[in-house]
């Protein structure tokens, strides 16, 4: 039962992921979300070298959680892709799984977590470049990814897999480059990468260009050029801003570390690492509550009537043996009602049976306003037979419920068909009760109690049938327990 429930998740929130328009509620949520962004990132300018204390585990701790997001959200996109054969998909997982091999290196090459001594020495003068690379590779994944979402929306299912196999090409070869820049480029560039020229150039050529790139993809994904918005474009060009604020503030602001600038660039860090998989996890949430709901809708159409709106037979059974588990188990009496419509056979060769609808309708609507406690529940379980269940209700109180159905039904004065004993439309009803003070019942058992309370409350509506009917009639047997256990036969 679980696994269709977890599939059909899946496969609901990935088609509204991929082929959905992103709906008005998630646009307004990536709008907030962008305003919060950039006002957290204007705001620290002021206070952004303002040192902080250190806590020397700051930065491992956001690296480890960063690169579980970018882990956990590149499976969950390669699950998917492996049920959809989409390569767009694939290439967003491949997207997060570069973005968490850029972190581990990033994380690997700083000084504040690597020791500069030993193999690992050359790694750690290269920090900032693994970062740009890193920004570098990201900008041209995500415009092969909306290339290749493009290719796909067009049925050119081949230019899409040729995005694909470019984007598995060149990651493999950034990650085989990066592999080789510590231990074999670091130590003859050293020096060139110490001067005070090409600092200027990183500064002022490579960063702007990059983030100039991060901002034509913002716009790419998020379809200025194209006229559909499909949530994983809206939330992707989240992400490529939040990428773009961390590389203008990382770059002013990376020093001194536990600055309020450098602070800010861990956030936004996370925001990028964690954003989409949040996406993703509260949209999970929302299809699982919309399928909940879809499954109560349903539960509710099979065991209700559609004429009446009160239970149909099996949604009587299944109340039924619920609430006689619940008084047995708070030991209190239940107490069933049959209701029969007199003649009614006759009222539908008069009048039709549109006319005998709405006859059945207007009963059911008196038995309906019967029923006040959250308990009671009526149910129409044939043509134009009726039952009721009232819990913590003896004998006493059961007729005089009864008794005022029977009542109101007759003030209808609905005019009854030709050859009817009464002059308008009537209800005979039958009522048992039983005190379940003391029994235990057992669970193997159940179906057959419940049929047993049923047969007494039939029986009582035969005797008010041959009393003339229009009237209420009880029946009650003896509750015979042997060894605490109910036996019902009486």
């Amino acid at each position: 039962m679980c696994v269709p429930i977890v599939f059909a998740v899946q496969q609901t929130f990935f088609n509204n992921l991929v082929d959905g328009d992103a709906p008005p509620k998630q646009r307004r949520a990536a709008r907030l979300t962008i305003v919060a962004m950039a006002l957290v990132a204007a705001g620290c300018v002021p206070f952004a070298r303002h040192e902080l204390p250190v806590v020397p585990v700051l930065l491992p701790m956001v690296g480890s959680i960063a690169a579980v997001a970018q882990l956990l959200t590149g499976g969950m996109l390669y699950n998917r892709y492996r049920q959809s054969g989409l390569p767009s998909v694939a290439i967003l997982a491949i997207v997060y799984i570069t973005a968490l091999l850029t972190s581990l290196a990033f994380l690997i090459s700083l000084p504040d977590v690597t020791p500069q001594t030993g193999i690992l020495r050359p790694i750690t003068r290269l920090a900032s470049w693994y970062y740009l690379i890193g920004s570098l590779v990201f900008v041209v994944q995500i415009v092969a990814l909306v290339r290749a979402d493009d290719a796909e929306r067009r049925n050119r299912h081949a230019s899409s897999h040729q995005a694909l196999n470019r984007v598995l090409l060149g990651t493999l070869l950034a990650i085989v480059g990066c592999a080789l820049l510590g231990p074999v480029a670091s130590a003859p560039f050293a020096s060139i990468f110490a001067t005070k020229t090409f600092t200027l150039v990183r500064l002022y050529v490579i960063v702007p260009a990059i983030a100039l790139a991060l901002v034509v993809a913002y716009a790419y994904v998020n379809s200025v050029f194209q006229r559909r918005l499909t949530m994983i474009r809206l939330w992707l060009g989240v992400v490529v801003l939040a990428t773009f604020f961390q590389l203008v503030l990382s770059t002013e602001y990376s020093t001194p570390h536990f600055s309020v600038g450098w602070i800010v660039v861990l956030a936004f860090w996370v925001v990028a690492s964690a954003l989409f998989l949040t996406t993703m996890v509260v949209n999970v949430y929302d299809t699982l509550s919309m399928l909940s709901l879809h499954n109560e809708a349903l539960y509710e159409q099979s065991v209700s009537d559609e004429l009446t709106g009160l239970l149909n037979r099996r949604g009587f059974n299944l109340r039924l043996e619920e609430q006689f588990r619940r008084s047995a188990r708070i030991e209190e009496s239940l107490a069933v009602l049959l209701i029969d419509m007199d003649d009614f056979k006759r009222y539908n060769d008069t009048f039709g049976h549109q006319s005998g609808d709405r006859a059945i309708a207007s009963v059911a609507r008196v038995i309906a306003s019967m029923l006040r406690r959250a308990g009671d529940a009526g149910a129409r379980i044939g043509g134009d037979e009726f039952a009721v269940i009232l819990p913590k209700t003896d004998m006493a109180g059961a007729v005089s419920v009864a008794e005022r159905i029977r009542a109101n039904v007759e003030r209808l004065a609905i005019v009854q068909g030709d050859g009817a004993r009464f002059p308008q439309i009537t209800v005979t009803v039958g009522v048992t009760s039983v005190n379940l003070s003391g029994v235990h019942v057992l669970e193997a058992s159940m179906s057959t109690e419940t049929t047993v309370l049923i047969g007494r409350a039939d029986a009582a509506l035969y005797a008010a049938k041959d009393a003339g009917r229009n009237c209420v009639r009880t029946h009650q047997g003896p509750l015979a327990v042997h060894g605490g256990e109910s036996s019902m036969a009486g």
